[in-house]
Formats: C-alpha cells, structure tokens, sequence
C-alpha cells in the first residue's frame, strides 16, 4: 500500500509538467471519445434507419424520378424530355387490386398528392384553403406523406372506412389556425365544400401543412387520370428485393418500382462510411498520441529520480516496489486525464463532433429540403441531416449526450466506462518499460554517474 500511496501523491511532485500533461491527455481523451461516440453513432443510426425504412415499395410513374415526383405539381420531379404543360401520367387504381394479391404483399396504400390552387377571398364567414398541399389517402390507413411517413391526428378523427367518395377531410392545425376553423367547418377546395373532421401535427412543416381526403375524391376534385404513387409492403426485409423485381417485371412500361431501403440508403450509405472512417482515424491517433505522452513522461520521471531510486533499492527496496510506484504513478496520471477528457467530451463534444460530421460526410441543402418536404421514413431523417452539424445537448435515461445529424454522440455509461478502461490500459502501456528500466537501475551505476 506504501508504494501505491507514494505513485499516487508523486504525479504532482513537478506540478507544471503534470498540468501540462494533463491538458495534453484531456484533449487526446476527449477526441478520442467523440469518435468512439461517432463510430457507435453511425453504427446504430444505419441499423435504425434500416429498420425505419424497413420493407416498403414506392411505385411511381414512369419517367418520373426521385421521391419529389408530385403529380399534378408543374415540371417538379419531371423526367426532362416531358413538356412542361403535360402533366405525369398517373398511375391506374386498379394496380391496387392486382398488386394486393401477389404472394409476400402485406398492404397496399393508394397515393396522391396535388395542390389545392388559391382561392378568391371568402365572404359570409367561410373559409378557403389557399396553395396548400393536398394528400389523397385511403380511408382507414394511416395519413401518409410523400416518403412514406405519418402525421398524428391530435383532434377529432382520421379518414375511416366509409369515407370513401365523401366530402371529409383532416387538416393541419396550422391551417385551421390561419384559416380560423374547426372540427366539422366547411373548406372550399377545387370548387368544392369539403367538412372538417380531424386536424393533424406532424414536426415536418410541409406535412403539418397538409389536407388529407379520400384519394378517390381527390382524383375527381382533381381531374386527375391515375395515382401519383402506390406504396406497398412486403411482409418481411428478405421478401423486398424479389417483390420488387416482380412488380418493375409486371409494371416497368408504366411504372418505376423502388425499394426505399435502397434509394435512401444508397445516398447515405457513403456519407456514413465517410464518417464511420474518419472517427476510426481519429480514435486510432487520439490513443497514439495519449501512448506517446504518457510514455515520454514516465521516461523523463524516471530519468530525474534515478537518485532516488538508487537510494531506495539501497536500503531495500526490490524491483517490484519500484515498478509497483512508478506504474501507479503512470495509471493515476493516465486516469486522470481520462476523466478530464471525459468533461471535455460533455462541455465540447457538440462542437467537436460538429467539425468531424461536417468535414467527413458533407451534405448539401438539397436533402434538406427534401426532407422536408417529403417527410417520411427518410424524409425526417434527410432533413435533419441535410441541416448539417447541430448539438442539443441534454441530459436523462442514464446519458448525457447530443444530436449531431442523425448520428447520436452521447455519453453512456459504456463509453465512460471505456474511457476508464482506455487510462488504465494507457497508464499500464505507458509506463511499463520506464518502470521496468527503474526496476533495473543499480545503487552502484546510479553513485558513479552522479
């Protein structure tokens, strides 16, 4: 217990150097960590993408690209050879019926989405959706955005069975808000009265925007000749592929068939293994250059107590109380700076990791908008990580951490624990061969040098 006690009071016998090496230790701990951090972070949001996306097809139009194909909408998303004035041709509804009975098809989900045209101001009290966007869903399902995702009905109810071919629509409460109405209100759409039955929030702006009605409604209001999209799942992961082969084989002359898990993942698959690399890199030179300093130090502390350490194997101390004070010397040093490094990672991770998101996997402020405008499993997922490098730091559930991107930096009580880990492997690696060489110092060599 002497030489422990002793190893641990002299890391502050040259306080300056040990401030210094301290400091050095904290900040190599503290990178260290935001990239172990990163590396679990890409690791897990790949995985919950993947599983967020899960077994979904999007059927579209041929010739219309990309989940920003809005049907009936202008030349947005429209193959480049399509005149601006001829809108994209529609999907037929009887695909649903088709497509609903082939082996592996769990649910098939009619789309469609336009925009309801400004209206003249209303007089007499009633009210008239201006611009907005309009989703054609099937009653009974869920209130689908493009892209796949969901909006939560917070008043009334959502579009049931029955709907069908009825005049009833579910709003968002921004626009009731604007348009100062309310459950079982009138709108004036297309020409057309349309009762207010359920309002709805959604955290994407353009989606919390939206008007949901049957999409058979929609297509007559509308004038619209097919489906802007079919949306189908399968009834697990493995069955996507082959359904999806099936149905481009069946469909391809009027249709594109695409497989969400691979249209998103495509684009972020190498966005994240710029990430996942560049953490790797930044782990493997945070530990190098803690090694490094941990080594040098114990070298120089050995090399200015070799009096000290002759005197005390003269009057009897053995080898191992000489490495037994010196490594605990180096392990206390070491743990230490694991713990600095620790508070650094809480107080500076954020911008840190801000730094390493943006500068290895950079995205543009397309996705962004797409994000947002698509919404989705995917959408919401694009637009948080089409804003770029951003922390929230909090604190709950046994972790403090931040959002950076879609990729999660938090300090669990696993990464603490592998920072702990990380000083003492560092202390035990660092200080072992100076504490070996002082273990091996002579009485004798040590009074003729000096």
């Amino acid at each position: 217990m002497r030489n422990l006690y002793r190893g641990i009071r002299n890391v502050w016998r040259n306080r300056s150097r040990t401030v210094v090496v301290l400091c050095i230790l904290a900040l190599a701990a503290g990178l260290g960590l935001v990239m172990l951090a990163l590396e679990e972070g890409v690791s897990s949001q790949v995985g919950a993408m993947e599983a967020s996306v899960g077994t979904m097809i999007e059927i579209r139009p041929a010739g219309v690209y990309g989940m920003m194909s809005l049907g009936g909408l202008g030349i947005l998303g429209r193959d480049p050879g399509t005149p601006a004035d001829d809108p994209p041709p529609g999907l037929p509804t009887a695909m649903l019926e088709e497509i609903a009975g082939m082996p592996g098809v769990t649910t098939v989900a009619p789309y469609v989405m336009t925009i309801a045209r400004d209206q003249a101001t209303s007089t007499a009290g009633m009210r008239f959706a201006r611009g907005r966007m309009v989703y054609g869903v099937a009653p009974g399902g869920d209130l689908t955005v493009l892209g796949g995702g969901q909006v939560e009905v917070v008043s009334g109810r959502g579009l049931e069975p029955g709907d069908e071919g009825m005049p009833v629509v579910v709003i968002g409460t921004a626009i009731a808000e604007r348009e100062g109405v309310g459950l079982g209100d009138r709108l004036l759409i297309q020409d057309r009265w349309f009762r207010i039955v359920g309002l709805h929030q959604s955290a994407l702006r353009m989606a919390g925007l939206g008007i949901f009605m049957p999409y058979d409604v929609a297509l007559e209001v509308f004038e619209l000749e097919g489906l802007t999209q079919i949306y189908v799942w399968a009834d697990s992961i493995g069955r996507v592929d082959a359904l999806r082969e099936t149905l481009q084989g069946q469909y391809g002359e009027i249709a594109d068939v695409v497989a969400q898990k691979d249209s998103l993942m495509g684009r972020l698959d190498e966005a994240f293994s710029s990430l996942s690399s560049a953490s790797r890199l930044g782990l493997l030179l945070s530990l190098l250059a803690a090694g490094v300093v941990v080594f040098g130090s114990m070298y120089l502390v050995v090399r200015e107590r070799a009096r000290e350490i002759g005197i005390l194997k003269a009057v009897g101390a053995s080898p191992r109380d000489i490495v037994v004070q010196f490594g605990t010397e180096a392990i206390a040093l070491s743990l230490a700076g694991a713990l600095l490094g620790l508070a650094l990672f809480v107080a500076l991770g954020p911008a840190v990791a801000s730094r390493v998101v943006q500068a290895a996997a950079p995205v543009p402020a397309v996705p962004r908008m797409a994000g947002e405008i698509l919404g989705g499993s995917g959408g919401e997922a694009l637009s948080r990580f089409g804003d770029g490098a951003f922390g929230r730091a909090f604190m709950g559930g046994g972790r403090m951490g931040m959002t950076v991107g879609t990729v999660e930096v938090a300090l669990t009580w696993s990464l603490a624990a592998k920072a702990i880990l990380g000083g003492l492997g560092l202390g035990l690696a660092g200080g072992l061969i100076p504490s070996l060489v002082a273990a091996r110092l002579k009485p004798a060599e040590v009074i003729r040098r000096d």
